[in-house]
């Protein structure tokens, strides 16, 4: 049994049409549109829902769960970086059992960031990330008894305001 040429290109092009003329995605019925009309700030914000909100740093910051503590990364306003170890109601525990390296800028010019304690909550890194609202960082928390290494946190820390959330881009809550 042969098939012809031309059977196959009518079934390419039925298949084709299928696919060309076929509906996408419908918007969910409680935010449907006319069609033509533009969606406003409003619409666009009925597509965050709480259920998919982060839950933000007790001081604004980047939070990080983990299985037996949380730690909260946070960029002050002379740009440097403050780690703060939580317990899981998010209240400050002391960091003494815990050594954090930090390391930021391209991978040709890396910069490893010293840090000093600011309480005995808080470790404060002594110089400030490199200047431009988008940095890497690689975060490494690890237990000073056993020097295991408990974390590594990679982010982009991201300067710039959320424009949906009331924090900075590496600190969003509202996962856009």
């Amino acid at each position: 049994m042969t098939i012809s040429w031309s059977k196959i290109s009518n079934a390419i092009f039925i298949l084709v049409t299928i696919i060309f003329f076929s509906p996408g995605c419908s918007p969910p019925s409680d935010q449907s549109h006319e069609i033509g009309q533009e969606s406003t700030e409003e619409d666009e914000d009925h597509h965050h829902h709480d259920e998919d909100l982060e839950t933000p740093g007790p001081n604004g910051g980047r939070l990080v769960e983990l299985k037996d503590s949380n730690f909260e990364i946070f960029i002050d306003e002379e740009r440097r970086i403050e780690f703060r170890l939580l317990d899981e109601n998010l209240t400050e525990i002391p960091h003494a059992a815990k050594h954090v390296s930090i390391i930021t800028g391209d991978r040709q010019s890396p910069i490893e960031f010293e840090l000093s304690s600011k309480s005995q909550f808080v470790l404060s890194s002594t110089n400030s990330i490199p200047e431009g609202n988008s940095t890497p960082v690689i975060l490494k928390v690890t237990d000073k008894e056993s020097n295991s290494t408990l974390h590594v946190e990679k982010f982009t820390a991201n300067l710039s305001n959320c424009p949906t959330c009331d924090y900075l881009e590496y600190a969003c809550i509202c996962g856009h």
